[in-house]
């Protein structure tokens, strides 16, 4: 069975099922609750933490708002809490060449023998970034240092991710592709070739030998804990085979070897085990483990933890006390499933918020995808398979996690399997419809209903440049060719191949058009009939591969004029100055185009996307988890990167606040006069001169507001179907075959597949 008739009937499971198994309303076993230590700490940003004792130790900088400099700091805190203290004798590395040096970053590690290492991230204009190791005592006082400014020259390599010493004579030292040992006088004693070290770091296990991770074989396979005996100058034969993507590996004391963190769990490898033994969920305990920075047990049993102190992360760094209690002991909460195919960090973040803070509540997680499997498609469906065996004997859950393509959601909401939300909303005496961004969960809606829900959205759209694709807000096909023929020759309709290929553009535009052609409720389809051969043979004009552009690299064609459209959307505020920085002039959202000159633009929910199935005996107790996604956010930040993450929240306050934001001028004083100057700048390959752009003027806000008002429905489709229409239409851009005939067999074959959907729903 394919992965779309197993979640089929895996769905339509929940319909059909009641509550005919009941929850537990207590737990069971040791859970560990967490109590949150209160400190404060001078650093602007910190970077890294280590955990020695009574003593938790923070390294970042603080930054000088007269000079705009940071210095690199350690301050250390009592493991109760409390005000941080600079340690007295800790300062950067000094340098006698009289060259100039700043010292940006570092990672802290705690040594053996209770002193701290820290691998220092040094720049200077003369050795470009390099590594120093450094052996501090607990006053920060300088024990020991490695100078590793020379050393990429030295071992002809391009960049050193790590640092490291056994403290016998031998320097360990990660280039990305292999472990290099110096020995005292920093000769190459050996080379040890890895599979991919990337920026992996070494530790040192109870026993003294150095260990650092190596990935196996790719997001398929797994991280192999690659043990190294300096004596002879290579790999041990013991190593430890762990999920992909651990993280938070940590050396162990006493009969554990190491410590490491999967998914969600924390796992505990002992001597002469096969495996990692699970100890703990963060999220269970109400602890957020994204951005987990440290951790340790201590000798009291209870277990510390420290997150958002990572380099290059702008998080809050929280410090916690978690204590191993007996489950029995604690007070009744009602036990929500929640069931999802993948536990990621933003489901993580959300459960563990929940936890630490229902009084009446707690959600336990079913993940059906194995931990470290990545996105393989087989998985997928094996997954799928043990979903539906779970669900078929009764185990319905209470919160289920939508993921896009890999279930059939408009089947669902059809069926009645899922809850409508608007009621809730309408209820909430916090929330209503005004205290939200409707127009992107109006375009979830099936029939008047709202199914599932997400915390915020983009809009996805095309940008161009308003004097060649005109003032307006939709364009035909034949639109489309008059802007591109007046571009200069040469020039790309998107840029570096992104849609500028047959079987590109109708990917994306089959996708964004499906709903024209698919009926999924009734299980009916369209695609022989004008619009979409208009569509094909729109797709058909393209060049069979994408041109090479003359300025490749990001952003670069988009600047000099030689791409036409920017279709990566509008993510947020700051992503839309961008864009019309770069283009360099007034922009039009015109969309995708199409025949009947409809808006080309729509809403994707790019938060956690909940729904509560219509069986599940706890409906009431779910909807707190899913309100608190549309609650105001205690932070609403913009984001400087092209890529970011951070798109528009569905709260209006929070929108409202971050369109605030993105309006108020930076203000400066160059050559001391009072002026607004750049929010930030954009960096051309190339191009000597930044790109600058400034705050958002309220026309701009108006533009984007005639956008947000104008987008109609989100880009649901379904990855079988697509293949269907990608696969049939390549003999017609070959050749071939004709149109009719294309068509018609797109047609077909599409009218199969719905068949085949339409008779596991009969069988179930």
């Amino acid at each position: 069975m394919t992965a779309a008739k197993l979640c089929v009937v895996l769905l339509l499971s929940l319909c059909s099922l009641t509550a005919c198994g009941e929850k537990k309303d207590v737990r069971s076993g040791v859970v560990y609750i967490p109590q949150e230590v209160k400190f404060s700490s001078p650093l602007d940003h910190t970077d890294s933490a280590c955990i020695s004792g009574e003593t938790v130790y923070l390294l970042g900088t603080i930054r000088d708002l007269d000079t705009f400099t940071d210095t690199l700091t350690l301050v250390r805190i009592p493991l109760e809490g409390g005000k941080a203290e600079e340690l007295p004798g800790f300062l950067p590395t000094q340098f006698e060449d009289g060259g100039e040096y700043s010292s940006i970053s570092g990672y802290l590690r705690l040594g053996q023998d209770g002193t701290l290492w820290l691998t220092e991230n040094v720049y200077s204009p003369d050795h470009g970034g390099f590594l120093v190791l450094r052996q501090l005592d607990s006053e920060g006082n300088e024990l020991f240092s490695f100078n590793g400014s020379e050393l990429k020259t030295y071992l002809g390599v391009e960049t050193i991710h790590d640092l490291w010493t056994d403290g016998a004579g031998t320097v360990f030292v990660n280039t990305g592709e292999a472990v290099v040992l110096l020995d005292e006088n920093l000769a190459v004693r050996a080379t040890l070739e890895g599979k991919d070290l990337g920026w992996r770091r070494f530790l040192t296990l109870p026993d003294g030998h150095i260990a650092i991770p190596d990935v196996e074989q790719g997001i398929e396979g797994g991280i192999l804990l690659r043990v190294i005996a300096p004596e002879a100058g290579d790999w041990a034969e013991e190593s430890f085979s762990l999920p992909y993507g651990v993280y938070g590996i940590q050396p162990g004391e006493g009969n554990v070897l190491f410590y490491y963190i999967s998914g969600d769990a924390l796992y505990a490898w002992r001597k002469g085990a096969q495996e990692g033994e699970r100890m703990m969920s963060w999220a269970e305990s109400g602890v957020d483990p994204n951005y987990m920075s440290a951790f340790a047990f201590l000798p009291d049993g209870r277990l510390a933890s420290i997150t958002g102190a990572v380099s290059g992360v702008d998080s809050k760094v929280q410090l916690a006390l978690l204590t191993a209690t007996d489950a029995s002991s604690l007070p009744e909460r009602t036990v929500l499933e929640l069931a999802t195919l993948y536990f990621d960090g933003k489901l993580r973040a959300a459960v563990a918020d929940f936890n630490s803070t229902s009084k009446s509540c707690f959600i336990s997680v079913t993940e059906y995808m194995p931990q470290g499997s990545g996105y393989d498609t087989e998985l997928q469906e094996q997954a799928g398979l043990r979903m539906v065996t779970a669900l078929m004997a009764g185990k319905v859950p209470d919160i289920i996690l939508l993921s896009g393509q890999d279930l059939p959601i408009r089947r669902m909401e059809a069926q009645g399997m899922l809850e409508d939300l608007w009621p809730y909303i309408d209820a909430d005496p916090e929330l209503g419809r005004d205290a939200l961004m409707t127009r992107p969960l109006e375009a979830l809606e099936y029939e008047g209903g709202l199914y599932y829900l997400s915390n915020s959205f983009s809009i996805d759209t095309i940008v161009g440049a308003k004097s060649v694709v005109g003032d307006r807000m939709t364009w035909t096909y034949d639109d489309f060719w008059e802007a591109l023929e007046s571009m200069p020759e040469g020039s790309t309709a998107t840029g570096e191949g992104r849609c500028d290929s047959k079987s590109a553009m109708l990917e994306m535009l089959a996708r964004y058009n499906a709903p024209r052609f698919l009926d999924l409720e009734a299980g009916t389809s369209n695609f022989n009939g004008e619009e979409f051969r208009t569509l094909l043979e729109f797709c058909n004009r393209f060049p069979d591969e994408p041109p090479e552009p003359e300025n490749p690299g990001p952003f670069a064609a988009l600047y000099y004029g030689e791409q036409m459209l920017d279709i990566s959307g509008v993510n947020h505020f700051v992503h839309l100055q961008q864009t019309k920085a770069l283009i360099g002039e007034e922009i039009s959202f015109v969309g995708w185009p199409n025949e009947g000159g409809r808006p080309g633009s729509s809403f994707t929910l790019t938060g956690l996307p909940l729904a509560i199935p219509s069986a599940s005996p706890h409906k009431e107790e779910a909807w707190p988890f899913l309100r608190e996604q549309l609650l105001p956010s205690e932070e609403v930040s913009l984001k400087n990167e092209m890529s970011s993450g951070n798109h528009f929240p569905v709260n209006r306050a929070d929108f409202e606040r971050m369109a605030e934001m993105a309006m108020t001028p930076k203000m400066g004083a160059p050559r001391g006069v009072s002026q607004e100057v750049p929010q930030d700048a954009i960096f051309i390959p190339g191009v000597d001169e930044p790109v600058y752009y400034y705050a958002m003027t309220q026309e701009e806000y108006d533009q984007f507001m005639a956008l947000y008002n104008a987008a109609e429905g989100t880009c649901d489709y379904d990855a079988n179907l697509m293949n269907i229409i990608t696969e049939q239409a390549g003999a017609y851009f070959a050749g071939d075959r004709s149109l009719d005939d294309t068509v018609a067999a797109i047609q077909s074959r599409v009218g199969l597949y719905l068949a085949e959907l339409e008779a596991v729903f009969i069988s179930v």
